[in-house]
């Protein structure tokens, strides 16, 4: 049986991360103060509500995101996230 998926990434795409890209621009990389940060992102609703229907109408919704290999990935995102 075939199955219809979406695939959706997470940081940059659910999650408005613009207000912490400054730490991972230009020469000088702070990616652990980038996922510290992550702590005040904000859903993207429209992107939410988008795979809220997909689901509803039966597709499978994949989120990818990057577990970056520190202790600051911040998991507490999730609970903000309907």
């Amino acid at each position: 049986m075939k199955k219809n998926i979406v695939i959706a990434d997470l940081d940059g795409t659910i999650a408005d991360c613009e207000h912490r890209r400054n730490f991972v621009t230009g020469k000088n990389k702070d990616w652990q103060k980038f996922y510290a940060a992550c702590i005040d992102d904000e859903p993207n609703v429209p992107v939410i509500n988008t795979l809220r229907a997909l689901k509803a109408q039966g597709y499978q919704i994949i989120i990818l995101y990057d577990e970056h290999p520190t202790e600051f990935y911040c998991s507490p995102c999730m609970e903000k996230f309907p």
